[in-house]
């Protein structure tokens, strides 16, 4: 009867966290509706969390917990979420809340792996979780995520590269990038050359690409899936471009907020790759096309 009475008037006890430090400079990500701290890997996290029981009456508990838990979601598939850390603390042992209590909470040197991560069909969270156990009741449960990001070691190849494009004879091109490693605020710097142009080509695009996928990226995987996602499409050229000519590519990567490091193999769970896209039209409006991948790292937090 306790428990159908709780499912229609709400919990007896609300939770309230804070998490710590919370300073006004401590940069945010948005997660949808949320404005969540930034922590990085490993990084201490602590704060205060206040129960208050309602209508003035006590609450039987059987325990009270916090566990800070980072796990993997593969939100098209509907599964239980993966858990690949968590720590548990006790915040309070069982017995009757009649007051309105606050309780200090502190995580320090936590294993934390791997960075959060929002996408389209895999989402990394990293949650503090409270629970009020109750045996003979509906447990009552507080969520709040943070945001972990990870800094590496940046990486230490920074060749040039080079990619060439052939269309049977009737177009040869080359594309030169500076580097193929990026951090995230840089600006990619290149150019296109052609060295053969036998095409009528209206027009020149670059396209970033970001590819989300899942399992082993096999076509005949049951369980693999991939998401390619259009980040930014930059008209580079207006009209046919003679034999010889070149023509510079400059990309801001900065200009786009949600773009992440580059995963490889994640857990071996999901791989997020980054690709710029060269694409050539004609007159007939024929696409011809060749991805590049590169690779993004994280410099700074913010």
């Amino acid at each position: 009867m306790e428990a159908l009475f709780n499912t229609f008037l709400g919990p007896p006890c609300i939770v309230q966290m804070k998490v710590k430090p919370a300073a006004a400079d401590r940069p945010k990500k948005k997660v949808g509706f949320e404005d969540l701290l930034i922590f990085k890997g490993g990084e201490r996290v602590s704060g205060e969390v206040t129960i208050s029981p309602r209508s003035g009456r006590a609450v039987d508990h059987s325990g009270i917990k916090i566990e800070i838990i980072g796990q993997i979601e593969m939100l098209f598939s509907g599964g239980a979420p993966f858990e690949f850390t968590s720590l548990v603390k006790e915040l309070d042992h069982a017995g009757a809340l009649d007051r309105v209590k606050t309780y200090t909470f502190d995580f320090s040197g936590m294993e934390q792996p791997f960075e959060s991560y929002d996408g389209l069909n895999v989402r990394v969270r990293y949650l503090l979780r409270v629970t009020v156990t109750r045996n003979l009741a509906l447990n009552v449960v507080k969520e709040q995520d943070i945001w972990v990001v990870n800094m590496p070691p940046p990486p230490e190849v920074f060749a040039a590269t080079k990619t060439e494009v052939g269309v049977n004879g009737f177009l040869h091109i080359e594309v030169h990038l500076a580097k193929e490693k990026f951090h995230l605020k840089e600006i990619i710097v290149g150019k296109i050359f052609f060295a053969k142009v036998k095409l009528r080509i209206k027009s020149m695009e670059v396209v970033l690409l970001k590819k989300e996928k899942i399992g082993s990226g096999l076509i005949d995987d049951e369980n693999s899936k991939v998401e390619t996602i259009q980040i930014g499409r930059y008209e580079i050229m207006d009209g046919s471009p003679a034999r010889g000519e070149s023509v510079p590519v400059r990309i801001f990567l900065a200009q786009h907020e949600n773009l992440t490091p580059t995963y490889t193999n994640f857990n071996n769970q999901f791989s997020v790759e980054y690709y710029l896209s060269v694409v050539l039209i004609d007159e007939t409006n024929r696409r011809y096309f060749r991805e590049h991948e590169i690779q993004l790292y994280r410099r700074e937090i913010a």
